[in-house]
């Protein structure tokens, strides 16, 4: 058996034994919920840690069309910032509140007239890991792929009581083996304070749909950037293990000669 069917199979069988456990005790014995989340999480961490730099090295590779998404755009911060700005004595009227809202919300009713979402991501990640030296492919069977899935998008205030406005969005992704061993994970989040994103007035995102996927592409770019990011520091920390175990060979080989 590969290394990667044994991991499919233990995997399967851990929850399978925790699913059981749990429905044979209903009346509070059973593993309670986070417990069971937490000896997973233990279990993934004892076996993820063979991952080899080899595993994690660039090459062909897939990224998955199918990118689950919220249904509705997210806007963040607008009535905390009003109440922050309040309590420090600042003005902010309103109306200034309802109008961003709206701008906002009509903004997002458009959506259904852009690009989908899943679609733009996709292309933005692809950018992103050809990057890193990645070679997405559309066909392969045989190569690990790529699966993503965006927790959060939309937009948020720019600045503290400010009607500016910027992109925001949350991206997990997660590399596997055709066998579905799961090589490296991470979710990337991408504020609407950070400054390397443009900022925009809601009634030009309300008045230029495009602006809004323009805004929303380069929120989906940074936040593949970040994962990226992550993904080389994994990288490099296997590679370092790999180096550490052969010097410790060389080591007990050099003392076995004596």
């Amino acid at each position: 058996m590969s290394c990667a069917s044994l991991f499919v199979y233990l995997s399967e069988t851990l929850f399978a034994f925790i699913r059981s456990v749990s429905r044979r005790r209903p009346c509070g014995g059973g593993i309670h919920s986070r417990s069971r989340f937490a000896l997973c999480l233990a279990v993934f961490a004892g076996i993820s840690g063979s991952v080899s730099a080899a595993d994690l090295s660039v090459g062909p590779v897939q990224v998955e069309a199918s990118i689950p998404y919220p249904e509705k755009m997210t806007f963040i911060g607008l009535s905390q910032s009003i109440e922050l700005a309040a309590s420090m004595g600042l003005a902010a009227s309103a109306v200034t509140r309802g109008e961003v809202k709206r701008f906002v919300h009509d903004a997002a009713s458009q959506r259904r007239n852009l690009a989908p979402l899943a679609v733009f991501v996709r292309e933005e990640f692809s950018d992103a890991i050809r990057g890193k030296g990645f070679t997405p492919e559309d066909d392969s069977t045989t190569d690990n792929r790529f699966r993503l899935a965006v927790r959060k998008y939309g937009f948020g205030m720019a600045e503290l009581v400010s009607r500016d406005v910027r992109p925001l969005m949350t991206l997990y992704a997660e590399l596997v083996t055709p066998e579905n061993k799961v090589l490296w994970s991470h979710e990337a989040a991408v504020r609407s304070d950070d400054k390397s994103l443009p900022s925009i007035l809601p009634e030009d995102l309300r008045n230029n749909p495009d602006e809004q996927e323009m805004l929303l592409r380069a929120a989906a770019h940074r936040a593949s950037e970040k994962l990226m990011e992550d993904y080389g520091k994994k990288e490099q920390k296997a590679e370092d293990r790999e180096k550490d175990r052969e010097l410790k060979a060389r080591a007990e080989d050099a003392e076995g000669a004596r």
